[in-house]
């Protein structure tokens, strides 16, 4: 049986859970949008990613999954928006 430096089985071994935009999870990059859903394909054109649709509502924020672009809800920019 495989094991790690810690002893444990690799089947048995659980990923470590590090907080958003530390370690794991680096933001790219943050964007302000005036929107509670986003879509994001990772800007690159064909070297983007596939198109994933974000919603903000829980936190007013939210990471890409694929890309770690952050996008923080600013209602000033909702409100010009609306205008």
């Amino acid at each position: 049986m495989l094991t790690t430096s810690r002893g444990q089985s690799r089947w048995s071994l659980k990923p470590e859970i590090g907080k958003l935009g530390t370690g794991y999870m680096k933001i790219t990059e943050e964007i302000k949008v005036g929107t509670l859903n986003v879509a994001c394909d990772g800007g690159k054109g064909h070297l983007g990613h596939p198109t994933v649709y974000l919603n903000l509502e829980d936190k007013g924020e939210v990471v890409c999954p694929y890309c770690s672009k952050k996008y923080i809800f600013d209602k000033s920019q909702a409100d010009h928006a609306a205008h």
